[in-house]
């Protein structure tokens, strides 16, 4: 009985290790045989410029992972002309374990003013309208307010209340 628990503690902790290699490394299966346990890891930084260069907030679209890597729910921009190459760039290949959440990512895809990047903002976040060269628009459910500044300046988007039962009677 002691003997099947250490080998099964053995095999648990020898799982975790193969599974905690770093992408692009290799760890050993039962039988001590390299494995390769993931070419690429999923994109967390952009390696290609071209993938998130901008002008308008038009150039810019939310992208789910790319095919292969785990879809946790959040978002990358990239520009839209870019979409299949940045896909094609950034696919994982190999074993993925995931991990089995969910993020409801309601950031939007937006062209950074500064730096001309595509980013993913907060819609709190969005400086709306305003007499910039390029005004970035609230997403549905959002407006934008001007309270405390002219409308020269970008305002805020602000939540839409949703109607209350009251207002449908």
């Amino acid at each position: 009985m002691k003997i099947s628990s250490i080998l099964a503690g053995f095999a648990f902790v020898s799982m975790v290790a193969g599974c905690s290699a770093a992408p692009g490394t290799e760890s050993s299966d039962s039988t001590g045989s390299a494995v390769e346990t993931e070419k690429k890891a999923p994109p967390t930084g952009i390696e290609n410029p071209a993938f998130v260069s901008c002008g308008l907030d038009s150039d810019c679209v939310a992208v789910a992972p790319p095919p292969g890597c785990c879809n946790n729910g959040l978002k990358d921009a990239v520009n839209v002309d870019e979409v299949s190459a940045w896909d094609t760039a950034n696919t994982c290949t190999g074993s993925v374990i995931c991990a089995n959440y969910m993020v409801i990512d309601t950031r939007v895809a937006e062209c950074d003013n500064t730096t001309l990047q595509c980013a993913m903002v907060l819609p709190a976040n969005v400086a709306c309208d305003g007499n910039v060269e390029n005004p970035h628009r609230c997403p549905d459910g959002w407006h934008c307010n001007y309270q405390g500044h002219s409308h020269d300046e970008p305002g805020v988007c602000e939540q839409v209340a949703p109607p209350s039962d009251s207002d449908s009677q």
